[in-house]
């Protein structure tokens, strides 16, 4: 029995701070400095010093300071506990608040190796429709006992089965940011930090807490999370990876734990649904869209369900180059923006669309609107979450080792030697051959998809020849003689069609834009070196 409610601080000013240090550990976004030097302040003299890129990254070598970390919360926990139950008054809470926050830490980091290698095996499109967790049991009893001080189940509203969700959720969001953007340079590290919050948003405490109040992360009717409903769009010039980063923050949606089973219930298949709208017409935008009926349109022989009816209410479907489609279906989007409705083509049954939506575009936007081609308010409902993908050359002149950094990313993906040193070697190779033949001020227009086009063709023919918009504007480009009239009129047709091209991304939507003919178009990209034949 406890005697009266004085107010009795268990915990030293030492670990008290180590607390404050923890709950800021767990509530910053990883991807930042401050993260960095929390764990710094929090390990002291012991700290082992990572650098900002590497700290957190699965894949590269477990971070030193981890286990040393979970360690000594441990520790402090579990000593804590034990003067708690001894003591004969009832500890401060200030007690409470530490022991909270510590156990919190030792929850998640002391399963996270477990919850990364079940991310991983779905980090990749494929079916899977049940992770299993057979060691639920006893992470629940580890909640249980970590959430426990004199007798009081701290945080009452945390179960086992949402916190083990929203860890499931943290992991699978650093595995997804990882496999899909890599880069040490401060604008690969910006990039990262902005797709967590596209997850997580800025304050992933209050995301917490509004799991809370959506019935444990139900999705009968409800969002499953605090972001599941808020479109992202993603702008960036071409090559820079805007589809990745798309699919990094629309794989990483809130999956509810299902207690019956063990298990958490994903079709992988449907946790990303990509539309290249600048391939498509207009008919079959609107069908791969909001599906239809069968006789809708010339050609619909069957009925057809929509993106957004079979997205997983945890996925997303990603639109890409999205200031290619119409007025009319510009509309329609917006209803379905405005209040998560719609009806397939020829067909009023009005349906709900339960994922997140996610846009692309190289274009500027603000000019398409000036110019009538696109509508205002659907602007503003997309860009409620914007990320910008930086050039490859701004990656670049971020850290003089960057450039060797994504060679040899690029190598590893051609020649997947598996310890036979092909890549390492041929990465030597190509990072000498772009420093003597390109220079490492090249402006890399194509960004980094022309790094892995001249990885290829140095691989295949031992050069690249850079097409001609790969050289930078203010070193003339194809510009200069344009204005010096030094083009035939089938050189200007080439250039310009691999300008278009390196802008769209696809033969289709550049040969819309230009007015030309698709073969036409693969014909003179191919035949300037741009893109394989």
């Amino acid at each position: 029995m406890y005697i009266g409610c004085t107010d009795m601080t268990i915990l030293n000013s030492s670990d008290l701070a180590f607390a404050k240090h923890l709950q800021g550990i767990a509530r910053v976004n990883p991807f930042l400095p401050e993260r960095v030097e929390l764990e710094r302040l929090a390990l002291g003299d012991t700290y082992v010093d990572m650098g900002m890129a590497k700290a957190f990254q699965p894949g590269e070598g477990p971070n030193p300071n981890m286990q040393p970390l979970l360690e000594k919360a441990r520790r402090v926990l579990a000593d804590l506990q034990a003067r708690a139950e001894s003591s004969k008054t009832r500890v401060s809470q200030a007690d409470k608040d530490a022991a909270g926050h510590i156990a919190l830490y030792v929850l998640y980091h002391g399963r996270v190796g477990q919850l990364y290698e079940l991310a991983a095996k779905i980090a990749l499109p494929g079916k899977t429709n049940h992770v299993r967790i057979p060691w639920f049991p006893k992470f629940e009893e580890s909640t249980e006992a970590a959430l426990t001080l004199q007798g009081e189940r701290l945080m009452p509203e945390e179960t086992a089965e949402r916190l083990l969700a929203l860890f499931f959720q943290m992991a699978r969001a650093f595995v997804n940011i990882y496999a899909n953007f890599v880069g040490r340079s401060p604008a690969a590290v910006s990039l990262r930090a902005s797709m967590w919050q596209s997850i997580f948003t800025h304050d992933i405490a209050r995301y917490r807490r509004a799991l809370l109040r959506t019935d444990s992360g139900s999705v009968n009717g409800s969002a499953v999370s605090l972001t599941s409903d808020i479109p992202t769009l993603v702008t960036g010039p071409s090559g820079t990876g805007k589809e990745l980063v798309a699919q990094a923050v629309g794989r990483s949606g809130f999956v509810p734990f299902q207690r019956e089973s063990l298990s958490f219930e994903i079709d992988s298949s449907a946790l990303f649904l990509p539309i290249h709208l600048a391939a498509l017409s207009p008919t079959i935008i609107e069908s791969e869209l909001f599906g239809h009926r069968r006789g809708a349109f010339t050609g619909a022989q069957e009925d057809r369900a929509s993106f957004l009816e079979v997205c997983a209410p945890h996925g997303a479907v990603f639109l890409d180059e999205i200031a290619e489609i119409d007025g009319t279906l510009q509309v329609k989007l917006l209803r379905v923006l405005q209040n998560r409705e719609f009806s397939r083509l020829g067909d009023s049954v009005s349906r709900r669309f339960l994922g997140r939506l996610v846009s692309a575009t190289n274009r500027n936007l603000t000019e398409e609107i000036e110019a009538g081609r696109f509508r205002e308010d659907l602007y503003y409902r997309l860009n409620a979450d914007h990320l910008e993908t930086p050039s490859l050359r701004e990656l670049l002149d971020g850290d003089p080792n960057e450039l060797a950094h994504l060679v040899g990313y690029v190598a590893d993906k051609l020649l997947p030697d598996g310890g036979s040193g092909e890549a390492s070697g041929f990465s030597g190779e190509l990072c000498d051959w772009i420093e003597s033949s390109l220079g490492l001020n090249y402006d890399w227009p194509g960004n980094f998809r022309e790094l892995e086009q001249c990885a290829r063709a140095v691989l295949v023919r031992g050069q690249y020849r850079p097409g001609p918009t790969s050289v930078s504007a203010k070193d003339a480009g194809w510009t200069g003689p344009i204005a010096a009239l030094e083009l035939s009129a089938d050189e200007l047709l080439t250039s310009y069609c691999v300008q278009v091209f390196q802008e769209v991304g696809t033969y289709e939507g550049a040969a819309r834009r230009l007015g030309l003919d698709r073969r036409t178009v693969r014909a003179r990209v191919v035949g300037a070196g741009v893109a394989p034949g």
